[in-house]
């Protein structure tokens, strides 16, 4: 039976498709949502790279209510859009600030306490930050240097391994295998277990498709065995 759900996406989705209704419910919303291995705020956070990464645009709304609902602060929430900018690009962030912007003003979010550009020195330090920058690009390496290593992961607002869990599902979401490898090696570093990688894996299988997923557990079995 299609559950009893006041969400328009969830009516727009039994309209043509209850079926699929009652998958949501069942297997993401009660199941997977509530599995061992990340919590649901860490849930969150790979949901919305995996989305923005995918330029999920219908799924804004639920997601980042339910990323607020789950412990993320708007702050963090604010940081954690100035991070995927980097890794899922300027634009389709935009489309997803425009969702959260509207979302703050219903909600009376006031941007004062959101770290800016210039506090990015006072920061949580790491002494290696993942790259995946070659020497072919002199301008890629600039700004991945300048920027990204130099910048984005020494921003305050966000912990360091809360940054690695959304770059992770952003690239993987992308299908960027070549550009991965790094992203694992950090994930360790910042003691996200195999766990909890495979449980993202299962994340991206629903919010990003299962072919995405497969590709990147085959990579991941290389890793790990080798």
């Amino acid at each position: 039976m299609m559950p009893q759900n006041s969400n328009p996406i969830f009516q727009m989705i039994g309209a043509v498709a209850p079926a699929l209704v009652d998958y949501t419910q069942e297997r993401i919303i009660d199941e997977l949502w509530n599995r061992p291995g990340l919590t649901v705020r860490e849930r969150a956070i790979a949901t919305l790279s995996t989305l923005i990464a995918r330029n999920a645009t219908n799924a804004y709304r639920y997601y980042f209510i339910k990323a607020l609902d789950c412990g993320l602060r708007p702050s963090e929430l604010s940081e954690l859009m100035t991070h995927l900018a980097c890794y899922a690009s300027f634009p389709y962030t935009f489309g997803a600030i425009a969702v959260l912007k509207d979302i703050f003003v219903e909600r009376e979010i006031v941007p004062d306490e959101f770290p800016n550009a210039s506090q990015a020195c006072g920061a949580e330090k790491c002494a290696y930050v993942p790259t995946t920058s070659v020497p072919f690009s002199e301008a890629l390496q600039h700004f991945t240097a300048d920027l990204l290593e130099a910048e984005i992961w020494h921003r305050p607002g966000l912990a360091l391994r809360d940054r690695t869990l959304a770059t992770f599902c952003a690239v993987a979401a992308q299908g960027n295998l070549e550009s991965l490898a790094p992203f694992v090696s950090y994930a360790k570093d910042q003691g996200i277990s195999r766990q909890a990688l495979e449980e993202l894996l299962a994340h991206t299988a629903f919010y990003a498709g299962w072919a995405y997923a497969n590709r990147v557990a085959i990579f991941l079995n290389g890793t790990f065995n080798n």
